[in-house]
C-alpha cells in the first residue's frame, strides 16, 4: 500500500517510474516549454499521511525538488534507524523510557527557549526514542549545501531530519550551523529543536495541538487543518504528562 501511494503521488506529478536517470524510480525527462517538472510535491506528500519535516523551511516556502534543482549526486540520501541511547534510561510510564545524560541538554535548551522541557522531550522522543544518530533523507526538499564537520569542504546534501529531534538541515542552517559533527551535537540539537517548538507555539497561541502538529507538517500546514500521521500530536500531548512526572522526580522541576 505504501509503494502504491508513492507511485500515485510521483505519477501526478508526471514522473515516470521504474526506468534509469536521477535515482532509483526516478527517470528524467524534458520538461514541457522549457518549465521545470516537480519532482517532490510536499502537498501531495502531506495528503498521504506523509512527513514533509517542521519549520518554516519545508511548508511556508513550498519548497520541491524540480529536475532544475534535484540533484542526484547530493550526499545523505538514505535512513540510519536511530541508535540506542547510552547510559541509564529513566522509565517514563507509556512513553519511551527518557535517556538521563540527555536531561540536561533538554533542560538547558527548554529554559533557553521559554518552553515546557516536559514537551521538548516528548516531541524527541516522537520523532526517533532519543536516537542519537537517527537520520533520514529529505529529498522532497531543495538540496543545501552542507559540511561533514567545521572546517571540511562544503558539498551538495539531500535535506535531511538529523539527530535525536530530528531537525532539518536546511533549518539548522537558519541557525548558523552547517555541518553534521554540529548538528549532532546534543547541545546544538536540542537548543535548535527548542526554538523551533517556541516559534510554532507562538504562531498558535491558545491552541497547542496545532503547535505541536506544525512540527511535523509545518506552520502553514497546521493552519491549513493537515493532521500529521499516526496520532503524532495525540502522542506528543500525552507523553508530554508522563515526561513531566520524570523531569520533576530526576531534575527537580
Amino acid at each position: 500500500q505504501g509503494r502504491q501511494q508513492i507511485e500515485r503521488i510521483l505519477a501526478s506529478a508526471g514522473v515516470p517510474i521504474g526506468g534509469r536517470g536521477a535515482g532509483p524510480g526516478l527517470s528524467p525527462f524534458p520538461a514541457a516549454g522549457g518549465n521545470p517538472v516537480l519532482m517532490f510535491q510536499p502537498a501531495l506528500v502531506a495528503s498521504y499521511g506523509g512527513r514533509v519535516g517542521q519549520g518554516a523551511v519545508s511548508m511556508e516556502g513550498k519548497n520541491g525538488a524540480t529536475l532544475k534543482s534535484f540533484d542526484a549526486r547530493a550526499k545523505g540520501l538514505g535512513a540510519t534507524p536511530p541508535a540506542p541511547p547510552r547510559g541509564t534510561k529513566l522509565p517514563a510510564g507509556n512513553a519511551p523510557a527518557l535517556p538521563a545524560d540527555h536531561i540536561p541538554y533538554i533542560v538547558q535548551a527548554s529554559q533557553a527557549a521559554g518552553i515546557d522541557p516536559a514537551l521538548l522531550a516528548a516531541v524527541t522522543a516522537r520523532e526517533s526514542s532519543f536516537g542519537e544518530r537517527a537520520y533520514r533523507a529529505e529529498p522532497q526538499l531543495n538540496p543545501v549545501s552542507w559540511r561533514e564537520a567545521p572546517g571540511k569542504p562544503a558539498e551538495s546534501y539531500f535535506d535531511g531530519s538529523i539527530g535525536p529531534t530530528q531537525v532539518l538541515r536546511s533549518n539548522f542552517k537558519a541557525f548558523g550551523i552547517d555541518n553534521d559533527r554540529e548538528a549532532y551535537a546534543l547541545s546544538n540539537n536540542y537548543r535548535i529543536s527548542a526554538r523551533i517548538i517556541r516559534s510554532n507555539v507562538d504562531a498558535f497561541p491558545g491552541d497547542l495541538w496545532k503547535g505541536v502538529a506544525a512540527y511535523n507538517v509545518g506552520q502553514y500546514g497546521a493552519r491549513q487543518g493537515r493532521v500529521p500521521a499516526g496520532g503524532y500530536t495525540d502522542a506528543i500531548l500525552a507523553w508530554r504528562a508522563e515526561y513531566r512526572k520524570v523531569l520533576a522526580e530526576h531534575a527537580g522541576l
